[in-house]
């Protein structure tokens, strides 16, 4: 692909909105097969660790693209960047990912970030994970997380991991407050 080559150098650049825009080009090739944008990966895993918030969120978008393991310890790195935006396009490149390597990560996560988004999108990894390790942060923020789309959430990625440990806990969420946890 002609566009891969000079958004991997443009991944070097300077300038924060050039850096940002060439790893969102790199997500976007969805003409190419996955491995083909592998040339990339090294230079947008260094973008993890950019100094800009926007840049970083770029790169986390285009790894969960690519879905290449060479990521997967710079996004776990991630679920504890200082913003939370990064944070959650980390734990959904990892979900996209199915990685089971960071289901430990990111049930710590589920259970201690203080943005709801970054909770929900850390619950739906978990449900594109498919561990059974998960089931037990999944019932406990089933029935103790603030927020219904957290709750919401966990209770759909507990139906996807499929363990009878968290058929107790789906019966209780069957009183949840919110209609749409019920559902």
């Amino acid at each position: 692909m002609p566009a891969l080559e000079p958004l991997t150098i443009a991944l070097n650049s300077s300038n924060p909105s050039v850096r940002r825009n060439a790893a969102w080009g790199i997500g976007e090739l969805t003409n190419m097969e996955e491995g083909d944008r592998g040339p990339a990966v090294p230079s947008l895993v260094v973008l993890l660790d950019d100094s800009d918030e926007w840049v970083r969120m770029a790169a986390a978008r285009a790894l969960g693209e690519i879905r290449d393991e060479r990521a997967v310890e710079g996004l776990i790195a991630q679920l504890s960047d200082r913003q939370w935006k990064v944070r959650k396009l980390s734990a959904w490149a990892l979900g996209e990912m199915k990685e089971k390597s960071a289901v430990e990560s990111l049930c710590k996560a589920l259970l201690s970030d203080t943005q709801s988004e970054v909770r929900i999108t850390v619950a739906w990894a978990l449900g594109e994970v498919q561990d059974k390790r998960a089931v037990d942060p999944l019932c406990k923020a089933l029935v103790s997380d603030a927020e219904s789309e957290v709750r919401r959430t966990t209770a759909w990625a507990l139906g996807e991991i499929q363990s009878r440990k968290a058929v107790s806990f789906l019966k209780q969420a069957l009183s949840d407050p919110d209609e749409r946890v019920r559902a």
